[in-house]
């Protein structure tokens, strides 16, 4: 991958807000920002990060049948940068959670069951981690942790 040093967070998760939000409100789902800024810097490939967030905010409408909301927030943890992509859909059954990042495992009717995979994969080539939290009031939530660059915390600190 080519990766870009102070990746572009916010404004990749702005661009995906405006691809996803006309679709989304057609279905009456809202799609809620909670974006902080400015973030650690994290080093990405800018592409290969928009595919991933892409997939993970389709998939989280996909998953609310009707009229319903996503979340999505950044956060800075533990030397890490999070987004996370919360819906209120219908969430993953229990019997499917140890097989959702498995390549060509679907239960969407026209799905490939490779966008979760791919996604992963793409995370992890930043040396970071994809995981999913499961809501106990339905829905799901899916976490980007990213690690930031060394010098990065020292310098928004100042």
């Amino acid at each position: 991958y080519q990766f870009t040093r102070s990746g572009p967070i916010k404004k990749l998760l702005t661009e995906a807000k405006g691809i996803y939000e006309p679709e989304a409100r057609r279905l009456y789902i809202e799609i809620r920002f909670d974006v902080k800024d400015p973030l650690w810097r994290v080093e990405i490939s800018r592409n290969h990060m928009q595919f991933a967030l892409n997939n993970l905010i389709n998939n989280a409408i996909d998953a609310i049948p009707n009229k319903g909301n996503i979340t999505i927030i950044t956060k800075q943890e533990n030397h890490n940068v999070l987004i996370i992509i919360r819906d209120n859909g219908i969430g993953i059954p229990v019997e499917n959670l140890n097989k959702i990042f498995d390549p060509f495992f679907t239960t969407k009717q026209d799905g490939l069951g490779v966008g979760l995979a791919i996604s992963r994969s793409i995370v992890e080539a930043h040396g970071g981690r994809l995981s999913y939290e499961d809501r106990s009031g339905g829905g799901s939530t899916f976490i980007v942790r990213l690690p930031v660059l060394k010098d990065s915390e020292q310098q928004n600190r100042q």
